[in-house]
């Protein structure tokens, strides 16, 4: 601990013209760890240092290939240059390694919330909760026409599509080697009905609450936590926001527990996007059953590990996925029935 703060005291001297004050450690983060800080330096602003973790379990768990902390700032850098409607933290010093920090970067700090529980249910929320899915449809329309030339920096960047996504998911169950008859017979569902393969586009990977930071004043100012981020099926992004784990109990607002479909999607296609229902229905029933695997994966990682709290509390939600994804099975059967 010592070490780190006297390179990140270093660092705020080089970098930031003032000396380290006020850190304090951000709690979440299984991947990487978040440091709040400020500086004596006037203006007094407020930063926040993205580090990798050492040591800790591959992130298969997390979704293909997750980027590093130096290429998450890249892409924040290049979608900022290039699409800058879509609301970012500021990219303020990529650590090398005379930095003493490992996979770091700093950031600027954004004030808002991200605790989906307060964002849902808080008074001061309550002005723009109304607001919120269609300013999710516009911020994932400018992202999904971010030019992808324009991200030269990220050779590395994981391409993923429906086909490839299904049998990645596929193998991490088999792996489980537990029987799951839910996921099994979800996993047939979506094998017979893959989209038509949609145009390439940036992906967000994780576009959900905890990610989006929201101002009880001006709704979502900024997109956080791009390490999942490759290029794919646009569509998943929005899929992905409707799952039902993301709307925490408030079921009458499928999108994220705050509004409907027709406010994402009009909202998503007026700025530019286009959305087909069948392919989002498919995103969304995949969405589902992904976090249904993801939660097996930390619960079995759970095991043995110093941070086994956090990983087993949310392997236990494996079964409301397959409570989720029978639901959605129900209705697929009747429509077609």
């Amino acid at each position: 601990q010592d070490r780190f703060e006297a390179a990140l005291q270093a660092l705020c001297a080089r970098q930031l013209g003032g000396e380290l004050r006020a850190l304090t450690r951000l709690t979440g983060g299984a991947n990487c760890e978040m440091w709040v800080f400020q500086t004596s330096a006037e203006p007094a602003r407020k930063y926040v240092l993205r580090k990798g973790v050492e040591g800790r379990m591959s992130r298969q768990a997390d979704g293909p290939n997750a980027l590093s902390q130096k290429q998450e700032a890249l892409l924040l850098q290049a979608v900022g240059a290039h699409a800058p409607r879509v609301p970012l933290a500021p990219v303020v010093h990529i650590c090398t390694p005379k930095d003493g920090l490992g996979d770091s970067f700093v950031m600027g700090w954004l004030e808002g919330e991200s605790l989906a529980r307060k964002i849902l249910r808080d008074p001061p929320f309550a002005a723009v909760r109304p607001q919120l899915a269609a300013q999710c449809g516009e911020i994932l329309a400018h992202m999904h026409a971010c030019p992808l030339e324009t991200l030269p920096d990220l050779p590395d960047l994981p391409k993923a599509h429906a086909p490839a996504l299904v049998e990645q998911y596929a193998q991490w169950l088999k792996a489980h080697a537990h029987p799951h008859p839910v996921f099994e017979l979800a996993l047939q569902w979506l094998r017979q009905n893959l989209p038509p393969a949609g145009a390439p586009a940036l992906v967000h990977g994780d576009f959900r609450h905890g990610n989006l930071m929201v101002h009880p004043a001006r709704g979502i100012v900024g997109v956080l936590d791009w390490e999942l981020a490759h290029i794919g099926d646009a569509l998943e992004d929005l899929g992905w926001l409707c799952v039902p784990s993301w709307r925490f109990g408030a079921l009458q607002h499928p999108v994220g527990g705050f509004g409907d479909y027709a406010a994402l999607t009009d909202a998503y296609q007026r700025a530019g996007g286009s959305c087909d229902a069948r392919a989002l229905r498919f995103w969304e029933i995949f969405g589902t059953f992904k976090w249904g695997i993801i939660c097996t994966q930390m619960g079995d990682a759970a095991a043995g590990l110093g941070y086994a709290l956090e990983r087993a509390a949310v392997g236990r939600r494996a079964s409301e996925t397959e409570i989720d994804l029978l639901h959605y099975l129900e209705e697929e059967i009747h429509d077609a029935g």
